[in-house]
């Protein structure tokens, strides 16, 4: 039986594109990130190398975090979000650092919904949004006047965003103050 060609052809168009559209880290963790670096944003500038890069989690996290403080702009579109009215007299400095991240695995998943058992076979719980492949992302956010050029001295708040990839845009499931027990990331 003879190979065609253009059957090997197309099949690989169509694993290529797969590819270039799926966020960079499906089936594996994401990219690195740095602690112990402060990225800014107020809302006219923003310091993040990846801000409006959607193709991995932390990337699309700061995106999202960033345009929570920046007027409307077109690199917030691909994240759904509840989104505050711009007030053009805001004069905010957001500063953040990511301090974990990941993806919940399906053996993460499979240990919750076994102690949760019970809750889960009544319908949905508040932990509604966790499944396997749903991405977490823990940091630390301090606001303070947008004319200083730092927040040194404002406490930091521990914060944790919810994430899914679906149908090519990044949901926001959930951004809530951080909890231990909230936490599906080994």
């Amino acid at each position: 039986m003879g190979v065609n060609t253009k059957t090997l052809f197309l099949a690989a168009v169509a694993v290529l594109a797969s590819a270039a559209t799926a966020p960079a880290h499906a089936g594996g963790n994401p990219p690195e990130f740095d602690p112990d670096r402060i990225e800014f944003a107020t809302p006219t500038s923003q310091s993040s190398d990846c801000f409006g890069d959607l193709r991995t989690l932390i990337c699309a996290a700061e995106t999202r975090i960033i345009c929570s403080v920046l007027e409307w702009r077109h690199d917030c579109a691909g994240i759904q979000f509840l989104r505050r009215a711009w007030n053009p007299d805001r004069h905010e400095r957001l500063e953040y650092k990511i301090i974990a991240a990941g993806t919940i695995s399906r053996q993460r998943y499979a240990a919750f919904a076994r102690a949760h058992a019970e809750e889960l076979k009544y319908g949905p719980t508040s932990y509604g949004w966790v499944r396997p492949g749903v991405g977490q992302i823990r940091f630390l956010e301090r606001t303070c006047d947008g004319t200083l050029p730092s927040c040194d001295g404002v406490e930091w708040s521990d914060t944790m965003l919810v994430f899914e990839f679906a149908n090519g845009v990044w949901i926001d499931r959930n951004g809530m103050s951080f909890l231990p027990e909230d936490w599906f990331i080994d």
